[in-house]
């Protein structure tokens, strides 16, 4: 006959790992939504993962912003992205989860606003009814976004399907 033994206090770690894990996943899922007006956006990109996800969904969408510090390439996330049509109604207000974002916008012509840190950087773009515009938005940096504690190198493939290593992300 076996004898059984008092479970140990494992399992409590175990369980603690399980919900961090968890935790840590849900924390940089990708950030889903649809503004009034009905267009629908994604935002995104932290690590491989994610980053793999938005490329296979690119084509689903007509604009892609990538967001990064110049000189260091660090992706940032948490940049205030505002699109604005050409009557200067805003079609797009969001603060992005990542360092990208994909939105469905109507063909037109539109100024995207970037804000971070005391920056304001503005572009203008006109969308057409087929393929994507993609804007990158370079911030002057601090040189503290690598100090975050989840920065790591990456490498990103850009819709012209080139490899390119990035840094994934600092916060604005």
């Amino acid at each position: 006959m076996r004898a059984f033994m008092k479970p140990k206090p494992l399992w409590r770690a175990a369980a603690l790992l399980a919900a961090a894990c968890t935790l840590h996943g849900s924390a940089w899922a990708l950030k889903r939504g649809a503004v009034e007006g009905g267009v629908p956006f994604v935002s995104g990109g932290v690590g491989g993962e994610e980053q793999a996800e938005l490329r296979a969904e690119a084509a689903r969408y007509s604009l892609w912003v990538v967001t990064a510090e110049r000189g260091s390439g660090v992706y940032l996330a948490d940049v205030q992205l505002t699109l604005r049509d050409a009557a200067g109604r805003t079609v797009l207000d969001e603060a992005l989860d990542g360092p990208w974002l994909m939105a469905k916008v109507p063909p037109g012509r539109y100024t995207l606003e970037a804000r971070c840190e005391g920056q304001t950087l503005r572009r203008s773009v006109t969308i057409g009814g087929k393929g994507m515009q993609q804007l990158h938005f370079h911030f002057r940096g601090n040189g503290a976004h690598g100090t975050h504690g989840m920065s790591e190198m990456h490498s990103m493939h850009g819709p012209d399907g080139m490899h390119r290593p990035h840094m994934t992300a600092g916060h604005c």
